[in-house]
């Protein structure tokens, strides 16, 4: 089937499901809104709603039904074109896409529903029929899910029946893992925000101010962690799979992404509560003024770490199962690869925080000292509180601290390969251009009051200068860090090409073996692998002998 026409079909039958969905939900809202209503007086029926609904209704299955036919007969009765028209990268997608949506609508409606009821158990709110327009939502649910069923049937049958070859997985990898990583994430949310709540109760707050937000992480975690069971298991039957489909699911780069995924928003929400409660912890001990006894205020400076843990215990899962899959997949290189994402992640976080602590420090030393009237700065600004300041300092030297140190570790058993490792000089190179940037912005910034100046222009004493003077220095700082790193790692590296993640040494030497039939290749590669020395690259090729 030509490209375009197949493009066309697909996107046609998308169109018609949307169309159905929306007539098929209006319809649905308008059955149960009148089951409701069964046995009163003077039910109503509402004209206008009705015709729309079954308007959509029909409109939207007849372009899909029309268009379903049209597929069908271009296939045709040939078993072999209907099994390429399975393995279709664009049907991969579409019916993906269209999985995800309806999935998400689900999702949408019954965190609406569960929210609101949920605040009515806890007295926060008062549920009623019409305020929820609980017919409409509960529709919705019903009808996404009767239409998700039957395409995620037919992914399955896809997947089955296609060549092996022709079955483009990767829309069904995104699809999942997407899934995934957003049920993950709204379970984290939800526990953080539940811990949050329990910890403000308990230091003191109100207990009326706190329903709505106990109500909402219940929500959270009752539609979040469901689906996170049933997705992971679905993720776990795909990467299990004795069949390509299951290789090439334990290699993804999706699956691999969305471990890192995890690791990165661990370390975010780590280090942004260790900031807070650091920050807190400085805050009392100069003196300012907190809420309750010690015991209280004690908990009040800890939670914001406390509600972090969730997220970090995900991230060392999410590192340590990325590094299990990375051995399975490629040996000890593949683990070795997943070790060093993660701490590199972890490490451009703590940078970040690092940097960002950096220039508030920076601006509160320097704001009291340079007078308003200074031409290039323009002192007198900044925020006196040390904190905030300390806390991101730290915070982000807690981070980066360890994770560069098992960079170095790393480094120091296998120089040539962590040196010409892409992923390490893609963080570095990342790194630095992103300083460099911030770098040029900052310094035209501040060459253009010093041009101002002498031009007898009027600059004033906002504080902006000695900001982006703080800015400036620690970009350049961080720059100058990772292109030293960089420079360390090219000079190992000269004489020497570099392909991805493997070093082709100046030495190489040919090893042709011949096998007897029946030899388990794999396992022998593993074997030999095994007993080479660190930095070594085998390739195999395997051809005829005869």
């Amino acid at each position: 089937m030509p490209t375009i026409r197949r493009i066309y079909w697909y996107l046609a039958l998308t169109v018609g499901l949307a169309v159905t969905f929306a007539g098929l939900s209006q319809l649905g809202s308008i059955g149960l809104e009148l089951l409701r209503q069964w046995g009163r007086a003077g039910i109503h029926l509402p004209p206008d709603e009705l015709s729309r609904a079954v308007a959509f209704t029909l409109v939207g299955l007849a372009i899909w039904i029309g268009h379903m036919v049209a597929i069908v007969r271009a296939v045709g009765r040939d078993d072999r074109g209907a099994r390429v028209e399975r393995g279709s990268p664009i049907r991969a997608t579409v019916l993906t896409a269209t999985i995800v949506a309806l999935l998400a609508a689900v999702a949408v409606s019954a965190y609406q529903l569960v929210d609101e009821w949920v605040g009515t158990a806890f007295g926060e709110r008062f549920l009623t029929w019409e305020r929820l327009d609980v017919a409409a939502q509960t529709a919705l649910i019903i009808v996404a899910l009767a239409l998700a069923i039957p395409s995620i049937a037919w992914r399955i049958a896809d997947h089955r029946r296609a060549p092996a070859h022709l079955a483009d997985d990767l829309a069904t990898r995104v699809g999942v893992y997407g899934l995934l990583a957003g049920a993950t994430l709204l379970s984290l949310v939800g526990i953080a925000d539940l811990l949050a709540a329990s910890i403000r109760g308990i230091a003191g707050i109100d207990w009326e101010t706190l329903r709505g937000a106990m109500a909402s992480a219940v929500a959270m975690l009752a539609i979040g962690a469901p689906a996170v069971l049933v997705l992971g298991w679905a993720a776990g039957r795909l990467a299990h799979a004795e069949d390509p489909i299951g290789v090439a699911h334990r290699r993804s780069r999706v699956r691999a992404a969305g471990w890192q995924a995890v690791v990165l928003g661990g370390a975010i929400a780590l280090g942004l509560g260790l900031a807070q409660t650091i920050g807190g912890a400085a805050a009392w001990i100069a003196g300012t003024p907190g809420v309750g006894d010690l015991g209280l205020r004690l908990l009040d400076v800890a939670g914001p770490l406390l509600v972090a843990v969730p997220f970090a215990i995900a991230a060392l899962l999410s590192a340590r199962r990325a590094r299990g899959e990375g051995r399975v997949a490629d040996g000890e290189p593949g683990a070795r690869t997943a070790l060093r994402v993660s701490a590199l992640t972890v490490a451009m976080t703590g940078v970040v925080l690092l940097a960002d602590g950096a220039i508030r420090l920076i601006v509160i030393v320097l704001s009291p000292i340079l007078p308003a009237s200074t031409v290039l700065l323009g002192g007198g600004a900044g925020d006196p509180d040390l904190g905030p300041a300390i806390g991101m300092l730290l915070a982000g030297l807690v981070l980066w601290a360890p994770a560069w140190a098992l960079l170095a570790t790393l480094r120091s058993v296998d120089p040539v390969g962590e040196a010409a490792a892409m992923t390490r000089r893609g963080a570095l190179v990342l790194t630095g251009l992103g300083a460099l940037v911030v770098s040029v912005v900052s310094g035209a910034f501040l060459l253009d009051r010093l041009l101002r100046e002498a031009l007898g222009g009027r600059i004033p004493a906002d504080g902006a200068g000695v900001t982006s003077f703080a800015v400036l220095a620690v970009a350049l700082a961080v720059l100058l860090f990772h292109a030293v790193e960089l420079w360390r790692d090219l000079r190992l590296l000269r004489g020497i090409p570099v392909t991805g993640d493997a070093v082709d040494v100046a030495i190489a030497e040919e090893l042709d073996l011949v096998l007897p039939g029946g030899t388990d290749v794999e396992a022998l590669n593993e074997r030999i692998r095994a007993l080479l020395p660190p930095g070594t690259t085998l390739r195999v090729r395997r051809h005829a002998h005869g």
